[in-house]
């Protein structure tokens, strides 16, 4: 089990790297990032700001490969 730090700089990381401020998406895919976010909110407990920040992240991937899938049918 991660420590509340280990979770936070690993949220921070996906963040950054789906937002394309980072060079680190390599090797990353999407699969691998929400399941990484779904580990991390579901032990995060009562840390309730980090777990609605996950979350938002996780739904903001979702529905930007939704968009992704959906434009490329075009």
């Amino acid at each position: 089990m991660k420590t509340l730090a280990e979770k936070t700089r690993q949220y921070w990381t996906l963040m950054r790297v789906w937002n394309g401020s980072s060079d680190a998406k390599d090797g990353i895919t999407t699969g691998c990032a929400l399941k990484d976010l779904s580990e991390i909110q579901s032990e995060l407990g009562p840390h309730r700001s980090l777990s609605q920040k996950v979350s938002d992240l996780r739904w903001s991937i979702i529905v930007g490969e939704n968009r992704k899938t959906a434009n490329s049918g075009k």
